[in-house]
């Protein structure tokens, strides 16, 4: 036996109503919901169901209610029913893990004046489902929003939705992430770390209301800088492609390309579930005129990561790009956190240096 709850979406109008009534006002809960589109006879729904609730167990995330459908065609308006679109929702909550290990490690690097800078966290940026995520800003001491300076955009190609899930907590709060915003902001630029639930369309939000909206944050849109590791990496090259018009790129230990035939980036996508925009790209499709800091780790965990790193380091070199190599001999992956010695304290240096000199001047 099934209850179901028939309802059509109206205007503004609210009257409370008994709940024992045949027909009363209510309204559908917010929140964070799994959803897709079904095309066609609704004597199918349940397979749009069934793949929806794959999804929510294959993402880790648990099945928070009831679901909903909308009916989005009338089929008094098509009748054939191959035109029928049925959005599908299931509300869902991220079951949260303790906080691990790695997100509670700080940068080995300190500078005078960085736990005293300004820092403005969760400011809203719209997203382009008509929600919102939020950003920080992390800003020099002493310089209030009405002075526009230089801005590095910290770019994430995981979604914070299995950060979470991973990690315990959004890619921006940890400790790394919260120490490269105060180094960064100390050294007189602003940082900017941001919530995303889809990293292709999310940062390319971000990045539109940073420009739309420049002035107001106290920030230069035409000297923004990008920063990015790891698995995050791929996502800030495809930004570079797109010709955000960046002024530069720092890149540590980072997945790269996939060149001359070599699929090692794809297959690492599609196990760890970082987003991937430069699928068939080579470092042509690369501006040749945004100098990039490549900083590698010798002794990283995952050797083909620096197969793949190194082939993207030669063929930059021989197409002439401006590229900076940082070689981290002992270095292991994430060297910046894990890794407490002068070498990397040297080359988290250089990498404030490289930001400095590019968007400071």
């Amino acid at each position: 036996m099934w209850t179901i709850e028939a309802g059509i979406p109206v205007t503004a109008h609210f009257c409370e109503s008994p709940l024992e009534a045949e027909v009363r006002t209510a309204t559908l809960p917010g929140g964070l919901v799994a959803t897709t589109t079904h095309t066609g006879a609704y004597d199918k729904l349940n397979q749009a169901h069934a793949a929806v609730q794959q999804w929510i167990e294959a993402e880790g995330l648990t099945p928070a209610g009831a679901p909903w459908e909308s009916y989005t065609t009338d089929p008094a308006d098509y009748p054939d029913p191959k035109d029928w679109k049925t959005e599908i929702y299931w509300p869902v909550t991220i079951p949260k893990a303790p906080r691990g290990d790695v997100a509670t490690k700080p940068v080995v690097y300190q500078i005078p004046g960085m736990d005293s800078v300004s820092i403005q966290r969760d400011i809203p940026y719209p997203t382009s489902d008509a929600g919102s995520l939020t950003m920080d800003l992390y800003r020099p001491r002493d310089v209030d929003a009405a002075t526009r300076l230089p801005a590095v955009v910290f770019v994430t190609g995981y979604s914070d939705l299995g950060a979470e899930r991973t990690l315990g907590c959004k890619l921006k709060e940890m400790e790394s992430y919260i120490t490269w915003g105060k180094l960064v902001a100390a050294s007189g630029m602003i940082a900017i770390t941001y919530v995303n639930h889809d990293p292709m369309r999310d940062v390319d939000a971000l990045l539109r209301h940073i420009r739309e909206n420049a002035e107001g944050l106290g920030i230069d849109e035409h000297r923004m800088g990008v920063w990015a590791c790891s698995g995050n990496v791929p996502r800030a090259l495809g930004l570079l492609m797109q010709k955000e018009d960046f002024k530069c790129a720092a890149l540590c230990y980072g997945v790269t390309l996939d060149l001359d035939g070599s699929t090692g980036v794809a297959e690492a996508a599609k196990m760890w579930r970082f987003a991937n925009p430069t699928a068939g790209k080579t470092v042509g499709d690369l501006p040749s005129d945004v100098p990039l800091f490549i900083a590698r780790g010798g002794r990283d965990e995952t050797p083909q990561l620096n197969v793949v790193l190194d082939r993207f380091i030669a063929h930059a070199v021989a197409a002439n790009l401006p590229i900076t190599v940082a070689n981290h001999a002992n270095g292991p992956h994430a060297f910046d956190v894990m890794h407490d010695s002068e070498t990397s304290r040297g080359i988290v240096r250089q990498i404030l240096a490289f930001l400095r000199f590019h968007l400071l001047g």
